[in-house]
């Protein structure tokens, strides 16, 4: 993940990894599959998922968040 990497994201958005999204049972989320950016789709499109912003502890975390045992 490389600066040349992140201003193309910059420059001509992000490019969503479509075979990784899941279900936080509010939103779809995944991550950009050049830079690796977490996603959010919100109002029909992909935005960059910003903690403060989408905070909402109705959200589940990854589904293999809890699978580190």
């Amino acid at each position: 993940m490389g600066v040349l990497t992140r201003q193309i994201c910059r420059t001509i958005g992000h490019r969503p990894d479509r075979r990784a999204k899941w279900y936080d049972k509010i939103n779809w989320r995944t991550h950009c599959a050049r830079c690796r950016t977490p996603l959010i789709r919100m109002l029909r499109e992909w935005q960059e998922f910003d903690t403060r912003r989408h905070l909402n502890p109705r959200r589940r975390p990854h589904p293999d968040y809890d699978r580190s045992n």
